[in-house]
This record gives C-alpha cells, sequence and structure tokens, in this order.
C-alpha cells in the first residue's frame, strides 16, 4: 500500500510543480534525451528515481546512489531559498491530500521533508 501511495503523491506533487508558476521552470531545465520536459507524461523517467527515492526514504528500499547525490544533481539548478520554500510548502499540500489514507506514514513523511530542507539549505545556502 505504502509504494502506491507514494507513486500517487509523487505524481500529484509533480504535476503542480511542473506548472507552478514560482518553480515550475527549474522542471523544464531538466531534460530527457536532450529535450526538455514540459508535462508530467515526459516526466515519467524521472519520477521513477523521485518514487526510488522516497521508497528508500520511507521504507528502506536500497536507493542505488548515495543522498549526496541528490543534492549534487541539483546543483546546476541554482535553487534560490524562496524556491526551496515553495518545493516544501507544495509537498505538504500534497500530502495532506492523501493524509486520510495513511496519517502515520504522511506524518512520518512531512518529518522527512523536513529534515530534506534542512539538509539543502545547508548544502546550498549555508543556513
Amino acid at each position: 500500500m505504502e509504494i502506491q501511495l507514494i507513486e500517487k503523491v509523487t505524481r500529484s506533487f509533480y504535476e503542480k510543480a511542473i506548472n507552478d508558476v514560482f518553480i515550475g521552470y527549474h522542471f523544464r531545465k531538466i531534460t530527457a534525451n536532450s529535450a526538455p520536459l514540459s508535462s508530467i507524461d515526459d516526466f515519467q523517467e524521472h519520477l521513477v528515481n523521485i518514487n526510488a527515492f522516497w521508497q528508500a526514504q520511507l521504507l528502506g528500499i536500497k536507493f542505488p546512489r548515495p543522498a549526496a547525490h541528490l543534492l549534487e544533481a541539483h546543483e546546476y539548478l541554482n535553487i534560490h531559498m524562496g524556491e526551496l520554500g515553495r518545493w516544501v510548502m507544495l509537498f505538504k499540500e500534497t500530502l495532506n491530500e492523501y493524509r486520510q489514507q495513511s496519517p502515520e506514514f504522511i506524518n512520518a513523511w512531512e518529518v522527512k521533508i523536513d529534515a530534506f530542507q534542512t539538509g539543502f539549505k545547508k548544502y546550498f545556502f549555508k543556513a
């Protein structure tokens, strides 16, 4: 059940994020086969990696890359502090939409989002 919930949440979140007026442009920087991603359907290959990451974080399923790779992989995006905040806000809004399906799991995911935000701030903003 949790794997399906992870897939639903991540897809729902990225559908919003890709089209978000404040952070959507970052997703158009991500490419697949040298073409920018502009819709959730284009993002499918990347979603596989994102789902694997969250499965590792939340379920302990082995992720093929070290956690530091996640931070390094996002360096080229030049994310600003406010954009990180927007990402967190949208993700938590999305989690809240699924809270009734598994409240404890969603609460645990929010804790991971907070830790992710802290790690991003330390890495990118030396905060």
